[in-house]
């Protein structure tokens, strides 16, 4: 007589082994569909007043739409909790970047780019090792600096 095993999924098994449900909760998106596509919308909108503005004032006020728009947006998006504008950096780079491309919607595309990320973050686990490393490459850096500074104001000048 052949013994009977229990059917398990692979899934399920390893769960298991490692102490968890055999049932993993799937993570709940920061943000819904409904709020990409009204913030999509208000993006759009945005966007065509903005090169309206480019077109009439040389970029000024367009410019000027845009960065006070992308404020109104992260304040949203720290409301929601997200994590891809925690920082400065992060905060001001999604939008920056996209500047840099003449002739491009700059909302609507920092506006899903930032979204995307607070909706799958492990995607983009990798690049939070790598923001970790270069911030410990960076103390390390300037206090090599604070060393040589130190070293440096300690040596006799000749003239």
């Amino acid at each position: 007589m052949a013994e009977e095993r229990p059917t398990r999924t692979p899934y399920a098994s390893t769960a298991i082994e490692r102490g968890g449900t055999s049932n993993p909760q799937p993570t709940t998106p920061k943000f819904t569909t409904t709020e990409i596509i009204l913030g999509s919308i208000v993006c759009i909108i945005l966007d065509v007043i903005a090169a309206i503005g480019d077109v009439f004032s040389f970029s000024i006020l367009g410019d000027i739409v845009q960065w006070a728009s992308w404020l109104v947006f992260t304040f949203w998006f720290t409301i929601k909790g997200c994590s891809v504008t925690s920082g400065l950096v992060k905060r001001y780079l999604i939008p920056l970047a996209a500047d840099l491309i003449p002739i491009f919607p700059t909302l609507i595309f920092s506006f899903l780019v930032t979204t995307y990320m607070e909706n799958h973050p492990e995607k983009f686990a990798e690049l939070e090792k790598l923001e970790k490393v270069a911030s410990v490459a960076n103390n390390a850096a300037n206090k090599v600096a604070a060393v040589a500074n130190k070293v440096k104001s300690k040596i006799p000048v000749k003239k």
